[in-house]
């Protein structure tokens, strides 16, 4: 046992240290090495004391790209919500018309549920760029599950539309594609993100 006050070394149970007096009463002996362990102790699953384990080597970080992806991502399907969408072609002649067309238009269609179903899908789609971005500002994980069901709303509302108006020449365009892959794209790399934190 040592000594508190300087340090010595004494054999166990002197009552006095042998370098500086002090007194040894109140200081326990440690334990042995070969102790029993506390009741209830179970040693952990695979653990072998003779084997010396390495820490877990720290993942690489992403790169800053990875950072502004989701940011570009929005504000392309922002842009996408003005391109054409949608197309028609009767007596030779195409009619095209964007989501944003649709949102705007609202008036033009007669008001019945398969027109409030695309009104609602449509201000759904043109706001979930908007709700992505403002939960990446605040760094909320709930961007990319927004980001991926604005994709299945574009689905959804595409096959509306199509039922809707009953013609089966009706064509998706290059701003419904690219809305898609902006919005896919968005929600994938936040989910990559939220997993790297």
């Amino acid at each position: 046992m040592f000594c508190r006050n300087c340090g010595t070394q004494n054999a166990d149970g002197v009552k006095f240290c042998r370098a500086c007096g002090n007194p040894m009463d109140q200081v326990e002996p440690a334990a042995p090495v070969n102790a029993a362990p506390a009741p209830g102790y179970a040693p952990n699953p695979g653990y072998n004391p003779n084997v010396r384990y390495a820490p877990r080597p720290a993942r690489a970080p992403l790169p800053p790209i990875m950072k502004k992806i989701p940011g570009i991502a929005i504000i392309v399907a922002i842009v996408c919500a003005l391109l054409p969408w949608f197309g028609i072609k009767y007596y030779g002649e195409a009619d095209y018309f964007s989501l944003f067309y649709l949102f705007a238009n609202f008036s033009e269609w007669t008001q019945d549920f398969g027109a409030v179903m695309m009104y609602v899908f449509t201000i759904a789609c043109i706001a979930a760029p908007f709700v992505c971005m403002y939960f990446n500002s605040k760094k909320l994980p709930w961007g990319k599950f927004v980001a991926i069901g604005a994709a299945l709303l574009a689905f959804i509302l595409m096959f509306l539309v199509k039922e809707y108006l009953g013609v089966s020449s009706l064509k998706t365009h290059i701003g419904f594609y690219f809305y898609m892959i902006a919005m896919l794209g968005s929600g994938v790399v936040d989910f990559v993100n939220e997993s790297y934190r």
